[in-house]
C-alpha cells in the first residue's frame, strides 16, 4: 500500500492494523490503535499470528507495517497463507511513510528507532 493511501486504509472501520516490529521498537512510536504482537524477535511473529488468526473471519481487513518494508512483506505473505484475503502492508515501511506523509497529515505517533541511531 502506497504511503499516501495508507491513512485511508488504516482508518477504515474494522481494519486490523498490526505492527510487525518487536516490542523494543514499538516503544519509540506507532500508528494509533495498532496491535502490538508483543514479540522480542520477528521469528516469533508466525506463532503469534496463528494464535491471533484463530476464529477470525478470513475476510477481515488487515494492514501491517514495519520499519523498512521487509518484515511487513513477509508477514503479509504469511497471513495470506493462513487464508486471509484482504491483507495489505505499508510499502517501504515507516521510513517511506515519514518521507511521503508530512506534518498534520501523518498518523504516526512518536519516532522511529532506526532514524534515531542514524542521526546521532
Amino acid at each position: 500500500m502506497d504511503p499516501k493511501a495508507w491513512n485511508d486504509l488504516i482508518t477504515k472501520p474494522g481494519m486490523h492494523v498490526i505492527d510487525t516490529r518487536n516490542d523494543y521498537e514499538i516503544k519509540f512510536g506507532r500508528f494509533k490503535h495498532s496491535i502490538n504482537p508483543g514479540t522480542t524477535s520477528f521469528r516469533e511473529f508466525p506463532d503469534w499470528a496463528r494464535k491471533w488468526a484463530e476464529g477470525k473471519d478470513k475476510d477481515v481487513g488487515v494492514a501491517m507495517y514495519c520499519t523498512g518494508g521487509i518484515r511487513c512483506e513477509k508477514s503479509t505473505a504469511f497471513l495470506k497463507s493462513l487464508g486471509f484475503e484482504n491483507v495489505y502492508h505499508l510499502k517501504g515501511g515507516i521510513l517511506n511513510y515519514l518521507q511521503s506523509v508530512k506534518g498534520a497529515d501523518s498518523l504516526w505517533e512518536g519516532t522511529v528507532l532506526f532514524l534515531m541511531s542514524v542521526l546521532r
